[in-house]
């Protein structure tokens, strides 16, 4: 029975993923956070050639890191790979890319091209698309200059599915909701609730209760504190806690609740028999936009 518990608990985990990619891209939400990474070199670069996702550039200054030749082939995006998009062909731009055992490649996932414009401006997308001079984008790639916090929102999903999918079709459940609020320069404190009475929508399920206090702790570190009430169970999550860093994230899985069951809402006995699976589940976020602050 435990070899059938663990294969089924790994099925409904698959199960509840919204989608499931070939590679992940939770490293870097934004070239900002990936420029912190030590490994990554930054340089300004023109593309010369372009094809099946290699370019070769020509490399006019180097912000970051170290490289041995003023020409370089650069790995990007192929349509088999995770890597960031290169320079487009003729263009000039700033590059963020690592060296490899096989040569150099673009990150994985990430913003790593950073066009510049006819007017010789950066345009640099940070929640919002800014227009930066060099300087400016030299201080935003080095922390010294970050996009401002716009919200913080949270996203709350609550599913319930019979195992087979057929066996109880009508206790087959799910609802989804998000809680936004906008920070207030004059308060430390950002709070988000959200209060739902689900009992209409389904048999044996109840109140969705949701409470967080976002506190800004520093120009970078934001305190999320949550409050979470299970509409299965009734059971209460108290100060279940997480501090963000944009430095380093902009996003985290919040408190979640599983639950196994059989068909009638008894503990689950023998996973080889029809059971339902409750899942609670919140990600949370902070979203960036104008204007730049300085960090001191």
């Amino acid at each position: 029975m435990v070899f059938r518990l663990g294969f089924t608990t790994l099925f409904l985990s698959l199960f509840f993923c919204e989608k499931i990619f070939a590679c992940s891209c939770a490293d870097f939400a934004n070239a900002q956070q990936a420029a912190q990474a030590k490994d990554v070199i930054i340089a300004k670069v023109e593309t010369i050639t372009l094809a099946e996702g290699k370019a070769r550039v020509r490399v006019e200054k180097v912000f970051k890191g170290y490289i041995e030749n003023v020409y370089l082939d650069v790995q990007g995006q192929d349509g088999l790979n995770c890597n960031g998009e290169n320079i487009p062909l003729g263009e000039k731009g700033v590059l963020l890319f690592q060296k490899t055992g096989e040569g150099y490649k673009t990150l994985s996932c990430a913003t790593t091209s950073i066009r510049q414009n006819n007017s010789g401006s950066y345009q640099f997308f940070l929640g919002e698309e800014f227009l930066l001079n060099e300087k400016e984008l030299k201080d935003v790639l080095d922390f010294k200059l970050q996009a401002s916090v716009k919200s913080a929102e949270c996203q709350l999903t609550v599913s319930r599915m019979a195992v087979p999918f057929d066996s109880a079709s009508n206790l087959n459940f799910r609802y989804d909701t998000a809680v936004s609020a906008t920070p207030s320069r004059d308060e430390d404190v950002t709070t988000l609730k959200s209060t739902v009475d689900l009992s209409p929508m389904a048999p044996n399920v109840y109140e969705l209760f949701f409470y967080s206090e976002v506190k800004k702790l520093d120009k970078s570190n934001y305190l999320f504190t949550i409050r979470l009430k299970d509409p299965f169970t009734a059971l209460v999550l108290e100060n279940w806690s997480m501090q963000l860093d944009i430095r380093k994230s902009l996003q985290f899985s919040g408190p979640s609740l599983s639950r196994f069951t059989d068909l009638t809402g008894n503990p689950m006995t023998d996973s080889s028999q029809p059971f339902l699976a409750h899942q609670t589940q919140s990600f949370c976020a902070l979203n960036l936009g104008k204007p730049l602050e300085v960090v001191k």
